[in-house]
């Protein structure tokens, strides 16, 4: 009635979960990397771009204070966008001890069940 897993079958189950957790780990990687890339180049583009715009302003009077205000503004925005990648970055590198910790454990609990 119940059959019981060989050691080579839960050998080649073990190995072939490695490989899964190795293929996914390069693939979360690649992403984050793919995703870092992407927002730290359209935040620098805008960035430039519109202060190329405000320098070139450069108007006295109202104007100036407004481009002054979208200044600050944008440099608030930077700093909410580094916060934001370094939350990614802290994410990624949780996610990462996570799956660590998941692969160990479940490495573990098969050596004790086999």
């Amino acid at each position: 009635m119940g059959r019981t897993a060989s050691a080579a079958s839960l050998a080649t189950d073990l190995e072939l979960a490695r490989k899964q957790n190795k293929r996914l780990r390069t693939e979360l990687d690649q992403l984050l990397k793919q995703s870092l890339l992407h927002l730290g180049q359209l935040s620098n583009q805008s960035l430039v771009k519109r202060v190329d715009e405000l320098t070139k302003a450069n108007q006295p009077g109202d104007q100036r204070r407004l481009l002054a205000d979208d200044n600050q503004q944008l440099g608030r925005r930077a700093i909410e966008l580094e916060d934001g990648l370094t939350a990614a970055s802290a994410s990624f590198h949780n996610v990462m001890r996570q799956i660590n910790t998941t692969s160990t454990s479940d490495d573990a609990s098969r050596s004790c069940d086999a």
